[in-house]
């Protein structure tokens, strides 16, 4: 199914602000001239729309293999081991494109999952590195190297434009990749399925799980508040001007790739329910009534 109108200008949108991102870290950390020959930060720029690139592919990927091809089996494994069972009941297509602007809300909370779970994702890291000289000493070398080459708030071997981008921009791809797993399984259940749990876990236990869940990820949102702050103060180092902005526009990126393959995932996944393989996840629904008062 072609993408409606709404949603072409969405992605139109997604890349205007995903080049504004990185037109931004260039101008914040390495203060280009105007009027000056300033290639090498052109080069710069140029690095970090590929790097961006590489995420829109890798999101593109994502969603195709993990949402589309293993996300049943994902689902009926973890289903035979707690006994639940899974309905997908398709929604007819009048009724999803009825929902409106609201089918592309994913473009707007997938990049900020994408982009706070990548975030806590490097500060433990950086934690970890900054720790395990006090903590392991020199006992595990080769895991503090590992360490210094994920952590991107370490300070920079050189402050070129050109060197910091070629070593900081895989790091940044590599978490938002990692960040981004999760959220490429779940995408194609959404519009396209209605999913009917039962056997699941407790609702009482699943509000439990997300006071802990709403716990961490308000700390990572402070974390995120502490260093924003510290860039807009001068307080923060220089460089973080990069990596923030940058993160930021690879998450979007990545999330415009799943979007995008988003639709080619429901179509696998609907083939493999078609195909009756799955016993614990299939196509249908479940009615559930009440006990009659007696």
């Amino acid at each position: 199914m072609a993408m409606s109108g709404k949603q072409k200008v969405a992605v139109i949108l997604s890349f205007v602000l995903i080049t504004l991102f990185y037109i931004t870290a260039i101008f914040l950390t390495f203060r280009p001239r105007i009027g000056a020959a300033n290639y090498i930060e052109l080069v710069a720029f140029g690095l970090t729309f590929a790097g961006g690139t590489s995420a829109f592919l890798l999101g593109y990927v994502s969603v195709v293999i993990l949402g589309g091809k293993y996300s049943v089996g994902l689902v009926e494994f973890i289903s035979r081991l707690n006994g639940s069972n899974h309905a997908l009941d398709v929604k007819e297509e009048t009724r999803a494109n009825g929902e409106g602007i609201m089918s592309d809300a994913s473009l707007l909370y997938i990049p900020a999952l994408v982009s706070l779970t990548s975030l806590a994702l490097a500060l433990n890291i950086h934690y970890l590195d900054t720790t395990t000289d006090i903590t392991f000493k020199s006992a595990l070398s080769m895991l503090k190297n590992v360490l210094g080459v994920l952590d991107i708030f370490i300070k920079p071997t050189a402050m070129g434009s050109l060197t910091y981008s070629i070593e900081i921009i895989p790091v940044i791809v590599f978490f938002v990749v990692v960040a981004g797993l999760v959220p490429s399984i779940v995408l194609p259940y959404f519009y396209k399925f209605k999913v009917t749990s039962v056997n699941a876990a407790p609702f009482h236990m699943d509000i439990l799980f997300k006071s802990f869940g709403a716990l961490f990820g308000l700390t990572v949102v402070l974390s995120l508040v502490d260093i924003v702050y510290g860039v807009v103060t001068g307080t923060q180092p220089h460089y973080y001007s990069y990596v923030l902005p940058t993160l930021v526009g690879f998450s979007l990126h990545y999330s415009l790739g799943a979007f995008i393959g988003r639709e080619r995932a429901q179509g696998m996944v609907l083939k493999i329910l078609n195909s009756g393989l799955s016993k614990r996840v299939f196509k249908g629904k479940v009615v559930i009534q009440g006990s009659s008062p007696r």
